[in-house]
């Protein structure tokens, strides 16, 4: 009888992690929690499935959650490497750039070609408490040696080297990653942002134009297609872009703070 108790439980246990997966796959991420956690009240030792779940509250941006969930995996097994990388890039998020690096070298030693888990790594050391841009940009190029094309590897290599002033390359390394996936917002917003900085502010506009019609309520470009106006003189459209950023994200300071200042320098006080 106990016996087949403990093969009706596993069979339960099994058709919420379907869910769960399929949840994940519709990014119903609540609902993909809430599955996962009916399958470990069946099945508490599932690291694959606390894993799961530490993926979904991740895109739920519950990022404590997420880390307590990589945590427990690792303690059930301490050589996940996806639970080790995950859990690094969490707490760059969560900026603890430091414990993310321990999590890197712990992955590294466990997988030291792993393409993934070297882009870990440079990303952890891009973060701005940190700022080893140039190391970050050798384990950016050792990983795509390993997967040549990899688009987020190039993204992340064109992140490097605007953030080492070499822009002209920077641009390179986006047409490339654009050329294999032309829509991705993150590597046009990157572009735009290079072009400001290269002063081809026509081209740069153009680009946060092009990422809105994709995602038209992408904060963030708001503010530098505002900063990309201020710089063409064009004040009351740059105005307008600021305030659409505060619309979308009123806790956002830089947006906030550069409307003011081009209030002022408009004369016009609130």
């Amino acid at each position: 009888m106990a016996h087949h108790d403990k093969i009706s439980q596993r069979s339960k246990a099994a058709s919420w992690i379907v869910q769960g997966q399929d949840f994940f796959a519709q990014e119903r991420y609540e609902e993909a929690v809430a599955a996962f956690e009916k399958a470990l009240r069946l099945d508490s030792s599932n690291a694959d499935v606390i894993f799961q779940k530490g993926e979904a509250l991740s895109r739920l941006d519950r990022l404590k959650g997420a880390v307590a969930a990589y945590e427990q995996v690792l303690r059930l097994n301490p050589a996940h490497v996806a639970a080790l990388t995950r859990k690094a890039s969490v707490l760059v998020d969560l900026n603890r750039p430091q414990e993310a690096l321990i999590a890197c070298e712990k992955a590294l030693y466990l997988a030291p070609t792993n393409p993934l888990v070297l882009e870990c790594k440079g990303r952890v050391l891009l973060n701005g408490r940190l700022n080893r841009n140039e190391e970050a940009l050798d384990l950016f190029e050792q990983a795509l040696r390993l997967a040549p094309g990899k688009v987020g590897i190039l993204r992340s290599k064109a992140h490097a080297l605007y953030e080492l002033k070499r822009n002209e390359e920077a641009l390179e390394v986006c047409e490339q990653a654009l050329h294999l996936t032309p829509e991705d917002v993150n590597i046009l917003f990157l572009k735009g942002v290079v072009l400001h900085e290269l002063k081809r502010n026509e081209e740069a506009l153009d680009v946060c134009k092009r990422v809105l019609q994709v995602e038209p309520e992408y904060s963030v470009v708001f503010l530098e297609k505002g900063d990309v106006l201020w710089s063409l003189s064009r004040y009351e459209e740059a105005l307008e872009a600021y305030e659409q950023a505060l619309r979308l994200d009123p806790d956002d300071s830089d947006s906030a703070a550069n409307r003011a200042d081009l209030l002022g320098r408009l004369g016009r006080c609130e």
